[in-house]
């Protein structure tokens, strides 16, 4: 484990989520944790899946690239960090819009592209996010879900999680709602209705018994 990393993670996603998840609940994320994914960057200035040492071999991913990205921004200070990433991530998508999910993939990929578009659309590249949401919108499952990547049938959370932030053109670090403030006068209090008057059953009538004759 190096400085800065979060233990059990051994993933640049989990490394990641975990800043954002502090940036997002007001804490400030420890230094070092945030400079360990500036470290990983690679030479076309994407980002690995693991959270790899000095000299090991940097295959830069799109989703990893855009959420490392979009954790970069929402902590400020890493522009030239964040400028490398974002043009990666535009030199990585496909003419369908689509993302794949690794440099050697050749089908687009849902996870992807939701994490794609949703960091561009923060960074202000609204036309590459566009056509991003616009695969999207043809790749969703007659269930409603998203699989991995076109052509799979089997519908994933995380992917369809990531699809739908970009299609509700938000991202993660901004999702995140205030407490809603309390109203400052009691609410008032329904009007009571009396019950209806009880009515009493009439009493039955009695047949008068003729005698014996």
């Amino acid at each position: 484990m190096t400085k800065g990393d979060f233990r059990t993670t051994g993933q640049t996603e989990g490394q990641t989520l975990a800043v954002i998840a502090l940036l997002n609940g007001g804490v400030t994320p420890p230094s070092d944790s945030v400079a360990r994914l500036t470290q990983l960057q690679c030479d076309d200035g994407g980002f690995p899946s693991f959270l790899i040492l000095d000299g090991q071999v940097c295959e830069s991913e799109a989703p990893t690239t855009a959420l490392v990205a979009l954790a970069l921004q929402r902590a400020g200070g890493h522009l030239p960090v964040v400028t490398r990433a974002r043009s990666s991530l535009k030199k990585a998508q496909f003419t369908t819009g689509a993302w794949p999910a690794a440099s050697y993939s050749i089908p687009g990929s849902a996870y992807a592209t939701g994490w794609a578009a949703q960091t561009l659309r923060a960074l202000g590249d609204r036309g590459h996010a566009d056509a991003g949401l616009s695969w999207l919108s043809r790749q969703q499952l007659p269930g409603g879900g998203f699989a991995f990547e076109e052509g799979a049938t089997d519908p994933l959370l995380y992917a369809t999680a990531a699809a739908i932030l970009a299609g509700a053109k938000s991202d993660l670090v901004t999702l995140t709602t205030p407490e809603p403030t309390p109203p400052t006068t009691p609410p008032t209090a329904p009007p009571t209705i009396p019950p209806p008057p009880l009515r009493r059953p009439a009493p039955p009538r009695l047949r008068p018994v003729r005698g014996r004759t």
